[in-house]
């Protein structure tokens, strides 16, 4: 099994409708090619996990790479993993601002800049927080 974590900024801000057509892609996609994962997009900035087999997962990374919608992507971490962490997630999805990011507890601090130079054990922690307190607020597609 093989894991990325990435973040990137949206080249401008997606609307509802341009987030559900990226979703409904993303969803048949995903069950083509057994990726799971979850994509938070963040006051305009995307964090997302893929998982599946690595040719599969860094074939999908490479044409997020080239998505007109993303730049400055930072590959956080990358790199093969003993089982999913989403094993029945196509793909979870939340819409949030870095204001209800500041709400969760450890978070305080979080901001575009930080979150930007996150590394992938702080991530990894962070995205388990946030699935953990804020489960209520993901769409599983």
């Amino acid at each position: 099994m093989f894991r990325v974590i990435y973040l990137s900024s949206a080249t401008k801000l997606l609307s509802n409708d341009e987030l559900s057509f990226l979703l409904r892609n993303a969803k048949i996609k995903n069950r083509k090619n057994n990726i799971t994962g979850l994509l938070l997009y963040i006051d305009g900035d995307f964090l997302q996990v893929i998982e599946g087999e690595k040719k599969d997962v860094l074939n999908l990374f490479e044409l997020i790479k080239i998505d007109e919608r993303n730049r400055s992507i930072i590959t956080v971490f990358s790199d093969d993993v003993d089982k999913r962490q989403f094993p029945d997630w196509l793909m979870g999805f939340s819409q949030l601002t870095y204001h209800d990011l500041q709400k969760i507890d450890s978070f305080e601090n979080i901001t575009k800049t930080t979150l930007s130079n996150i590394d992938d054990k702080v991530a990894i922690t962070f995205i388990n927080t946030f699935v953990k307190s804020h489960r209520n607020q993901i769409s599983f597609i």
